[in-house]
């Protein structure tokens, strides 16, 4: 079964197209509106929140705790020997991306925690 992101209420509401897609295990809209022209045109010439809460996030602590390839497995395989923990918090952190023109300011959301 596809899980939803925390920002899906929000998003289904807007998605016009119900044009929905499969995306690391979630269901995210794909556009939204039956045409993409608009949502191309804002994203290009204003703003736009895109969704990226399925992207993979990981906590790392300890005292060895260092920037590494993204991959749990690979995180997890090098940080033997290590005074480390890695835990996969992908499923309990949305996220959102701000669209260009960004001298225009404004207060986005970056971040949500989901409890």
């Amino acid at each position: 079964m596809l899980k939803t992101t925390p920002f899906h209420e929000r998003t289904a509401a807007l998605c016009l197209s119900h044009a929905w897609r499969r995306w690391a295990g979630c269901v995210v809209a794909s556009s939204y509106e039956l045409s993409h022209e608009r949502e191309y045109h804002a994203i290009r010439s204003s703003a736009a929140l895109l969704d990226i809460s399925p992207l993979y996030k990981y906590v790392i602590r300890g005292k060895q705790a260092t920037s590494a390839d993204p991959n749990l497995r690979w995180l997890q395989d090098n940080a033997l020997g290590l005074e480390v923990t890695i835990e996969d918090v992908s499923d309990s952190i949305g996220a959102l991306a701000r669209g260009t023109d960004v001298d225009k300011p404004r207060n986005l959301a970056k971040s949500v925690t989901v409890e």
